[in-house]
């Protein structure tokens, strides 16, 4: 299976009861921290998983679509608790490639980090392009199908220009509709027989979303970090800016969905927030987030219920005991992300169900609702109406560009 090509999605007939036992058995290690209570539970879960009847094979395919398999292998490698040797050397393949494909996007990161400086280009990594190196043992273990930077709008045309001096193929651009995206077509470049994909973003986040960041001005530092031993220097978002752009990316509407039951979100980014989090637990100002972007401690409850939580959060971040919301680990499967063109006249019906009605675990991540308030207007008022404030956007957005 090919890592650079992104994660292939899974079959829809999959049973979703088994998908579902799988993604949380998964959930157990999309966790960067090495408590041993948690590595306890790690080994008797796997032992139960391996002794149940789900094939080994979807475990590891499912493990690949999430995002997690390098770091399945990296937590089982000394301990494979009765998985088979087989799947073992699968993991360890889909590791080593990982592995392989980040050291060459290091490799062109520097490039481009170091061409930026030279022409005065301010550039940030986004998501996997930072957190492989500042958050994870090893940046393979972070998967990732493309690297993000955001650059200011007024440098992307140089931007551009480096990436084309470079040997990137960048798609041209010939309508101002691209800029209201949040970056401009993928650019592409063959490197030691990979692909790197690079999408260059001016936003981080697509016109109306709810709690759209906007980073421009900030007087906060950015963190800074390595691209590797003696690397680069590199920066991205500071401490504030990272945690809500993590939790709001988690569940944007415009991914396309991978499984029929994961839907847009992936384990590998309920890892980033969770990770983040509780590697710089001490250093965030928890009172500050929780007065002004509340939806960031209840994504962390929410995720709580997907995957073990650092202990390091639990002195710092009030999380609040709750009922467990429907739905928990089921994403969004609905329009834009779905496109309805893919489903034909037969899968329109429930695709339109999947639009407006979606999961109380996803809309209360989307909305910011964290657990402790109402859902219910969210569920037949406030969704189905911000789905139809979209698609008047679009419909504006395309009558605008039309000739004539």
């Amino acid at each position: 299976m090919a890592a650079d090509a992104g994660p292939k999605q899974l079959p829809k007939s999959q049973d979703r009861a088994e998908e579902l036992r799988v993604l949380r058995f998964l959930g157990l290690f999309a966790r960067l921290d090495d408590e041993s209570g948690y590595l306890h539970d790690l080994a008797e879960e796997t032992q139960k998983i391996s002794a149940s009847p789900i094939s080994r094979d979807h475990v590891i395919r499912t493990a690949e679509v999430q995002g997690i398999a390098p770091l399945l292998y990296y937590r089982l490698k000394h301990n494979p608790a009765g998985i088979p040797a087989a799947s073992m050397r699968m993991l360890k393949g889909l590791y080593l490639r990982h592995r392989l494909l980040w050291e060459v996007r290091t490799s062109v990161l520097g490039e481009i980090v170091a061409g930026c400086e030279e022409r005065g280009i301010a550039v940030t990594l986004l998501k996997g392009a930072a957190l492989a190196h500042l958050l994870y043992p090893e940046p393979g273990l972070r998967p990732s199908s493309d690297i993000d930077l955001l650059v200011p709008e007024a440098h992307i045309p140089a931007a551009c220009d480096l990436l084309g001096f470079m040997g990137f193929h960048l798609p041209p651009v010939t309508s101002p509709k691209a800029y209201l995206q949040k970056h401009l077509p993928q650019a592409t470049l063959s490197r030691e027989g990979e692909t790197v994909r690079v999408d260059l973003h001016h936003h981080l986040l697509k016109q109306g979303r709810p709690n759209r960041i906007d980073v421009a001005g900030s007087s906060v530092p950015p963190l800074e970090f390595s691209l590797g031993a003696g690397g680069s220097a590199a920066r991205t978002l500071n401490l504030e800016d990272t945690l809500r752009y993590l939790c709001l990316h988690f569940c944007d509407i415009g991914h396309e969905p991978l499984s029929p039951v994961s839907g847009n979100t992936r384990l590998i980014w309920a890892a980033d927030i969770t990770g983040f989090a509780g590697r710089y637990a001490g250093d965030v100002d928890w009172e500050r987030i929780g007065r002004l972007y509340p939806f960031v401690i209840g994504t962390l409850a929410l995720l709580s219920f997907l995957t073990p939580l650092p202990g390091a959060l639990e002195p710092v971040v009030p999380i609040r005991s709750s009922a467990k919301p429907a739905g928990v680990g089921e994403g969004y499967r609905g329009w834009p992300g779905a496109p309805f063109a893919r489903h034909g006249l037969k899968g329109s019906v429930p695709l339109l169900k999947e639009t407006f009605f979606p999961t109380e675990w996803w809309l209360r991540l989307y909305y910011g609702l964290g657990i402790g308030r109402s859902v219910y207007y969210y569920c037949w008022v406030g969704h189905p109406l911000h789905i139809l404030t979209h698609v008047g956007r679009l419909a504006r957005r395309r009558l605008g560009a039309a000739p004539g």
